[in-house]
């Protein structure tokens, strides 16, 4: 997530996104390491995930603004 942010916006910016976005503090200088480590970085976000229980079998990644589309056996399963 730091090296995506980083590469788009300013270091500062890439900061307070991660900040606002995924609750992590990461300071701006972290931000601008250089990119010897974004491998390590890679990793360490792959290693270090905590699970928040079973999540749903589908998900839903566009919306309309009106309502998502649901079968009736998801509104009946409380999806």
């Amino acid at each position: 997530m730091t090296g995506s942010t980083a590469a788009l916006v300013s270091f500062e910016e890439s900061s307070t996104l991660l900040h606002e976005l995924a609750g992590v503090e990461v300071s701006v200088s972290r931000c601008s390491e250089p990119p010897r480590r974004s491998a390590e970085i890679a990793t360490d976000e792959r290693v270090c995930v905590e699970r928040m229980g079973q999540g749903a079998p589908t998900m839903y990644l566009g919306m309309d603004g009106t309502g998502v589309p649901m079968r009736t056996s998801e509104v009946a399963a409380g999806w």
